[in-house]
């Protein structure tokens, strides 16, 4: 298994321009990562040169790239617009060569019900299957924490990828099933056949709502930590990794109101440690 880092980790300082994507990528090379995750909704146009340039400056791979599909709409032909529109986006990243691409999905709206949502979804990316395929990468679902009664148990997640296809694969958050109020690795027993990319997040429990607090379904409220200083137990889900074949990437995410760069900095550091940890394999 190796380490990859987030930019979404970033979002506070992306949001208000205080740095910018290729900035973020530097740092991670400087954290002697090879790898880095992309998060497309806080990737401008303009910049995808600059991200590029400093990409072959540093040499890292873009383990995954996230990107929005939005399909909950009770209108059929906008549905069909925007699945054009996430095609169209598939094609614009191929320049950056992702190992994957991590489906954000659209959040639920009134007078739609979950189960309907996540079946659009579902026909949208079996539609976009074709031109994923043909540009080399695998779509991935993740269990989603800031919708946990939409996309956020294991049971919502396989019931995406049995209606979309054999093709789409997993992304398994193992922090964000916590606010599902599912025990992760139980999901992780369900979902890995399907698993080829893996986000590790951790929280902790705030007493009263906050900015960056998102509520579990145990109607406790959950502000992002870092690794390891949190509630979640990630040495666990290290061995059970390991114990399935799990090769790919583990990719640091923090979504808390710390500075990020420290907390991907230690983030970083405790996985690592997990990793040095593990019995050697046979």
């Amino acid at each position: 298994m190796r380490v990859a880092a987030q930019t979404y980790s970033f979002a506070t300082l992306l949001d208000k321009r205080r740095i910018d994507n290729a900035a973020i990528i530097r740092f991670c090379r400087e954290l002697g990562l090879e790898a880095v995750e992309l998060h497309g909704n806080y990737v401008r146009a303009e910049e995808m040169p600059a991200i590029q340039a400093a990409l072959t400056e540093t040499g890292l791979a873009v383990c995954s790239y996230g990107l929005t599909c939005d399909v909950v709409t009770a209108d059929p032909a906008q549905r069909q617009v925007r699945t054009k529109r996430f095609c169209a986006d598939l094609e614009r990243i191929a320049a950056l060569a992702p190992e994957g691409v991590g489906v954000i999905p659209g959040p639920p709206r009134d007078g739609i019900p979950h189960a309907l949502a996540r079946q659009w979804l579902s026909e949208a990316l079996r539609a976009a299957m074709p031109a994923a395929a043909r540009l080399g990468f695998p779509l991935t679902i993740p269990n989603v924490g800031w919708q946990p009664v939409v996309y956020g148990t294991s049971e919502q997640v396989l019931s995406i990828c049995e209606a979309a296809g054999p093709e789409l694969k997993i992304t398994y958050d193992v922090g964000n099933f916590l606010l599902a109020g599912e025990d992760n690795m139980q999901a992780l027993r369900r979902l890995a056949p399907r698993v080829v990319h893996v986000h590790f997040k951790d929280w902790k429990v705030v007493p009263a709502p906050a900015g960056h607090a998102y509520p579990g379904v145990d109607g406790r409220l959950y502000e992002g930590a870092v690794l390891g200083e949190g509630v979640v137990h990630l040495p666990e889900a290290v061995k059970r990794l390991q114990e399935i074949g799990y090769r790919g990437w583990i990719s640091v995410e923090y979504e808390g109101i710390g500075e990020p760069h420290e907390a991907t900095r230690r983030g970083v550091a405790y996985v690592r440690s997990l990793l040095d940890a593990l019995p050697a394999e046979a």
